[in-house]
């Protein structure tokens, strides 16, 4: 996962660079929350079952089915 993170990173400060300019907020909110949901779901992907999911998300701190 660091390494994709690293590679979208460099892509990412170049656009930024690039159109940093632009009057766009829209437009980067935007792109930033497609990003967040790519990576989430490549990491889903990288745990692939139920259980590891819940057991890693737990310890990332998000709050479980007691925690309600």
């Amino acid at each position: 996962m660091a390494e994709v993170v690293e590679k979208l990173r460099r892509y990412l400060l170049g656009w930024k660079g690039y159109f940093g300019l632009a009057q766009t907020p829209r437009i980067w909110r935007s792109l930033d929350g497609w990003i967040r949901r790519r990576l989430r779901a490549l990491q889903f992907k990288q745990w692939r079952r139920g259980k590891t999911i819940y057991r890693e998300l737990i310890g990332l701190g998000a709050g479980g089915w007691r925690n309600r």
